[in-house]
């Protein structure tokens, strides 16, 4: 069976909700053998799924210029396959174009030749590549080590993703209204402190250190 669930990202830079890795393991324990995850959009705001999905599909349309917004914001760079939709509408073969020499020189990540094609999800062009390139992809993480690589990328970044969050939470807490936070935004706002020195303050008053 097919289960679908859609989450909010509640405002959350990155283009996935804080929930997603959760129920991504949740499926995996569960036992599906392929997870997809959609992001939200495009552009910077879709990036993080670079740590979470073994492999990344970037799918644009023509004639909006996602293409050269894709290449601008660095979103190519997280992608494994590329893939124009509605390939038959006008626009299709520049944004072809334009995305097969962005990788001319091969993929920033490794040495690959990254796919670049079209597919139309109404007549089924391209579908049958799309699921062929899938199974390659698979077949070259796994023979190459790059899974367990990728994997452990995503496991660390996770790690490091739920200590901010707790972080973040603990001193909204503790310090949500109080004199001492107060106190120190009317310093900065009078320009008798910098933000950075705020920032200090509050961390030494957690117990916590800069390294920054």
């Amino acid at each position: 069976g097919v289960f679908v669930r859609s989450m909010a990202s509640r405002g959350r830079q990155g283009g996935l909700a804080w929930t997603t890795a959760h129920l991504m393991h949740l499926l995996d324990a569960a036992g599906y053998p392929l997870i997809v995850i959609e992001t939200v959009g495009t552009g910077q705001d879709g990036t993080d799924i670079a740590s979470l999905a073994d492999t990344v599909v970037v799918v644009e349309a023509p004639g909006l210029g996602d293409g050269v917004q894709a290449i601008k914001s660095g979103l190519l760079e997280v992608g494994d396959i590329v893939v124009v939709n509605k390939a038959d509408t006008a626009g299709a073969d520049e944004a072809l174009r334009v995305l097969r020499a962005a990788f001319e020189y091969g993929h920033p990540r490794d040495e690959r030749r990254i796919p670049v094609f079209g597919t139309d999800a109404v007549s089924g062009r391209g579908i049958d590549r799309l699921s062929a390139e899938l199974d390659k992809h698979w077949l070259w993480l796994s023979d190459t080590g790059e899974l367990a690589h990728r994997r452990e990328n995503a496991a660390r970044a996770e790690i490091l993703a739920g200590v901010r969050q707790a972080l973040d939470r603990q001193i909204t807490a503790q310090h949500s209204g109080q004199s001492e936070v107060a106190a120190l935004v009317q310093r900065v706002a009078a320009r008798e402190l910098t933000p950075q020195a705020a920032v200090l303050q509050v961390i030494r008053g957690n117990r916590l250190t800069d390294r920054s």
